[in-house]
């Protein structure tokens, strides 16, 4: 199984590119995530989203699986070009305990369902409007993926 999910990693890792610079927010900067010392674990950070159906899911309910957060916005091509690799292993790993949750961050409802009807993926991305868990996660640009282990930290 550690085989087969740092080969998955690996093949995501491939995929990451940025095409979204960030700019400066008043997310308290005390949430952020602190660079890792050698050895040390960097927990996640929860938060809680809705996601485009209106369901809401929240990170610290899915611990004890693996999860996959790929941050993107709806015109970044990178993005839209990793997504089907992501939809695959999603339905190939769910049973094995992997959950990969799609985040766009920083675009409306309306633009993000209109993205979804119009590309004709299959995913009921997150909504994070205002890019308040990009900015928590202090992530620099999208697409950016973030691998968490079963325990809730994140995996370097």
């Amino acid at each position: 199984m550690k085989k087969v999910l740092l080969i998955f990693i690996a093949a995501l890792l491939i995929f990451s590119s940025s095409c979204k610079q960030s700019s400066s927010t008043d997310v308290d900067s005390k949430e952020e995530v602190k660079t890792e010392q050698e050895g040390e674990k960097s927990p996640a950070i929860d938060f809680e989203l809705d996601k485009l159906s209106g369901e809401k899911v929240k990170l610290s309910d899915l611990k004890g699986k693996y999860v996959v957060l790929n941050f993107f916005t709806v015109d970044c091509p990178y993005c839209v070009r990793e997504m089907p690799y992501f939809i695959k292993a999603s339905k190939d790993y769910k049973d094995k305990g992997i959950e990969i949750l799609f985040i766009d961050s920083g675009n409306s409802p309306t633009d993000v369902k209109s993205f979804v009807e119009e590309s004709k993926l299959n995913i009921d991305p997150a909504l994070d409007t205002n890019g308040e868990v990009f900015y928590k996660y202090s992530l620099r640009g999208v697409p950016t993926t973030i691998f968490i282990d079963k325990d809730g930290n994140i995996i370097d």
